[in-house]
């Protein structure tokens, strides 16, 4: 769920019981500061609220920005912020949980808000703290689900949306990343337009069932955005997710068969793409971003994604299995 903090706990409490009380729940913009109290019944509260405003005052006085998340308290195994993933730079917050039907898989839940505007130099800077993050989880070992407000518009997520920079920058990140980005309707709506520009990032995309949306929380302009996943399971066979006391399996490298690719179809839409009203105004950084993006969007949509061959029994269950241009002299 989004919401920006202008309602009470009682209107929030009344929609958590509304959506069937769901055991995690994400907030945007709680506009909280650090004397306000905020609790839940059932729900143990993490929050990280702005200790500054736009202009650099302090917030003691009224919140603005801030994230937040809220754990069923009876759900979870164990909960616990981390910490080592705090960017006093950027609006998000990260909280591990396990659930008892795999202790050993930690679920990393992360709430983020990104205030809209900000240059290129800017935006780069703030996608390198993000893959900085990213790195430093074992995404091979765990599962990750990043929700919030991300203020970035990308065709891929919604073909009616005008890309902006923004989201040229992090769906270049979420690809390089392994992630998938699961919301596809607009999210957010104001007299002229609907964009959709909350976003939910997962590294496990074949476990979420559905994504579905609710009506606004008191004055908000933003959509609830409703998500369920499904846990994994011991049985369950997945270069991600291994049982307690067995061998990890290797990550099977994905690519693209260029030999089958629709060429033709290639070519139609990069040549019905409008360069000149795309590109105008954007400075260099911009316009490479904006070209590669669009570039990748043509070329994913008509060139089949496929992977070597899974090992047969006879293999090495560590033994990994690279593309076929990856030689034994490259490795």
């Amino acid at each position: 769920a989004f919401s920006r903090y202008n309602l009470s706990a009682c209107i929030l409490t009344e929609c958590i019981n509304s959506m069937h009380s769901p055991d995690i729940i994400c907030l945007c913009e709680t506009w909280l500061c650090p004397t306000n109290r905020f609790s839940i019944p059932g729900y143990t509260t993490f929050r990280k609220d702005r200790l500054l405003n736009n202009l650099g005052a302090s917030t003691s006085s009224r919140g603005y920005g801030g994230v937040a998340i809220l754990v069923k308290g009876d759900r979870f195994l164990s909960t616990k912020e981390c910490l080592h993933l705090d960017r006093h730079e950027s609006e998000t917050l990260w909280v591990e949980l396990r659930v008892s039907e795999l202790p050993q898989l930690p679920i990393i839940i992360c709430s983020i808000y990104r205030p809209p505007g900000g240059p290129a130099p800017e935006m780069q800077q703030y996608c390198d703290l993000l893959e900085d993050c990213f790195q430093s989880l074992d995404l091979s070992k765990s599962m990750l689900v990043l929700a919030g407000d991300l203020n970035a518009r990308h065709k891929d997520w919604s073909p009616a949306d005008a890309m902006n920079p923004a989201g040229c920058t992090l769906h270049n990140l979420f690809s390089c990343c392994g992630l998938e980005q699961m919301v596809h309707f607009p999210t957010h709506s104001n007299p002229t337009t609907s964009t959709c520009i909350d976003l939910i990032v997962t590294n496990m995309p074949d476990l979420v069932l559905s994504v579905d949306s609710a009506a606004p929380l008191g004055a908000s302009d933003h959509l609830q955005i409703a998500c369920r996943i499904k846990l994994p399971t011991p049985n369950m066979f997945s270069p991600h997710i291994t049982p307690t006391g067995s061998s990890l399996t290797r990550p099977r490298f994905a690519f693209r068969r260029a030999s089958v690719a629709d060429w033709r179809t290639v070519n139609a839409d990069l040549l019905a793409t409008d360069w000149p009203s795309l590109l105008r105004n954007a400075s260099v950084d911009t316009a490479v971003a904006l070209f590669y993006s669009t570039l990748h969007a043509a070329l994913s949509g008509q060139i089949p994604l496929t992977s070597p061959p899974r090992p047969s029994s006879q293999d090495t269950p560590q033994k990994p299995h690279y593309p076929p241009w990856v030689t034994g002299s490259l490795r």
